[in-house]
């Protein structure tokens, strides 16, 4: 009988090390390049002074309502049929929505991870840096998608509170553009599949002035930047599916072949917007010799296009450009931030079928090195609280990731010198390996999680109702598991902060 010989294990190259590793510990390189990432950008937050949110989706008004004006209709009704009904989101007709039960409690679940997660990192910088930081950082709910709904990039809005960000196009030609592409995404040859998110601008000083950019795949050649060091069928980066010819799907063929040492990347609609709206405002002061007045500025907006995205909140990893070019966003999540890459004039064309929009050099230059210098910042203030619970709660980090925080900072400090051009390597090369930020930081931290998940006892008086959700009103303390309390019927429950029980949502 032949011998069954054992299946070699994949190698792939290490993104700090250069070495070969598996590729289940180059996974873990990746969430911990992103956790440090994030906590750095929280201490910076705290630091300025900044209000720190991160929101979770409401549930789809496409997909996850079973019922409009009481009248039933099939999950995931066309964008026509929303539209005749467009009228059912009105405040009149609030409670006559029906959420379907089984994509509620997937809502619920998701929202408990996203607070589970913000109370370790809470929890974590209170323990490694100043006590006040733990009461710091928020959650909340991004606004509720609607047809033409936007996503604000607020000029110099660091410090504004996020409700008071949102901003929208009220009048001109934008507005025109605006609606027209809303309601008709494939006539205007508009990318409407998942994480179609086109980048817009508003700017008051003309309103003649019009701009549309939608998400954008590039070919990324930078010989700074990691490379696993195979070439597999699926190309680095590639965002699976996106290929596909038909927009309600993809953004078309990848022209050619990638060969070693290329990657695939995408450019949000927000990046390129923003690069749009600084370039028009330096022309603007340029013309009138004189600083630019605060009610004159361009405002970057990005529109969520289609039925398949209706998260309206900015990636992290988009975030942190609007935030290095002084826009920060009016809502910011931990999910997805598959292959994001910031604008600059090096990169190619990855789509077939259209043109890649043409960025100024300079600006586009001066808006990257800003962006690679606070993505380094970032890393070098989390790297620094991940030594610290290292050190003393090493029984925080879930194992192996010791050894890669000891490697990180080794690699972050090799790049110090020039961390205005390649400081954000790091970070771009973990999110070509994708997953949720969240489901990072988690995995990370998973002994916490883990103790949160199971152990925390809250007062059933803190679980506060959402959605019109009936809450227990027992005094008596019960064990979260999961997304239940142990009650006789075990009754879904709003999500709780179990680190920072003060915070109660109305």
């Amino acid at each position: 009988m032949q011998q069954i010989k054992p299946k070699k294990e994949k190698l792939v190259t290490s993104i700090l090390t250069g070495k070969k590793i598996s590729v289940q510990e180059m996974e873990k390189e990746a969430n911990l390049i992103v956790t440090a990432t994030v906590l750095g950008f929280i201490r910076v937050r705290y630091k300025n002074n900044e209000p720190c949110r991160f929101d979770i989706e409401h549930p789809s008004p496409i997909r996850d309502y079973k019922t409009t004006h009481g009248k039933p209709y099939k999950l995931g009704m066309t964008l026509d049929e929303y539209f005749q009904q467009k009228n059912w989101s009105s405040d009149k007709n609030l409670w006559k929505r029906v959420v379907d039960q089984d994509r509620y409690e997937k809502f619920l679940r998701k929202y408990q991870d996203l607070l589970h997660v913000l109370s370790i990192m809470s929890e974590v910088l209170r323990l490694t840096t100043e006590p006040k930081i733990g009461k710091f950082l928020q959650d909340g709910q991004s606004e509720i998608w609607d047809l033409g709904a936007l996503i604000t990039g607020l000029p110099e809005g660091g410090k504004t509170k996020f409700d008071k960000r949102h901003r929208q196009i009220l009048k001109g030609q934008a507005k025109v553009m605006k609606e027209y592409i809303a309601k008709n995404p494939e006539e205007a040859q508009v990318y409407f599949g998942r994480g179609a998110y086109t980048g817009m601008i508003y700017d008051p000083k003309n309103l003649e002035h019009s701009f549309y950019a939608p998400t954008r795949r590039v070919i990324d050649q930078n010989k700074f930047r990691w490379h696993p060091g195979i070439i597999e069928e699926h190309p680095l980066g590639l965002i699976k599916g996106n290929e596909n010819p038909k927009l309600s799907k993809g953004l078309g063929p990848l022209p050619r072949k990638l060969t070693l040492g290329e990657r695939i990347g995408y450019i949000h609609g927000m990046s390129s917007a923003i690069n749009e709206c600084v370039k028009t405002d330096l022309n603007y002061e340029k013309i009138k010799e004189r600083k630019i007045k605060e009610q004159e500025k361009c405002i970057p907006f990005e529109m969520a296009i289609g039925k398949l995205t209706t998260k309206m909140a900015s990636c992290f990893a988009c975030c942190t450009y609007m935030y290095a070019a002084g826009y920060p966003p009016s809502s910011m999540h931990l999910g997805r931030g598959e292959s994001w890459v910031p604008p600059t004039t090096d990169l190619i064309n990855g789509e077939k079928n259209r043109k890649l929009q043409i960025f100024d050099k300079k600006i586009s230059g001066s808006l990257a090195k800003k962006w690679h210098s606070d993505i380094f910042t970032y890393l070098d203030l989390g790297l620094e609280t991940l030594v610290k619970v290292s050190n003393s709660i090493p029984d925080a980090l879930n194992q192996g990731y010791q050894e890669h925080i000891k490697n990180s900072w080794i690699k972050l400090k090799s790049l110090e010198n020039h961390k205005d051009e390649i400081g954000g390597n790091l970070f771009l090369d973990a999110l070509t390996y994708h997953k949720p930020d969240w489901e990072r930081i988690k995995d990370v931290f998973q002994p916490v999680y883990d103790d949160f998940n199971l152990k925390q006892r809250v007062p059933p008086n803190k679980l506060v109702s959402m959605l019109g959700t009936s809450m227990v009103s027992s005094d008596e303390e019960v064990l979260l598991n999961g997304m239940k309390v142990i009650f006789d019927d075990a009754v879904p429950v709003e999500p709780v902060s179990l680190i920072r029980k003060d915070e109660v949502h109305p």
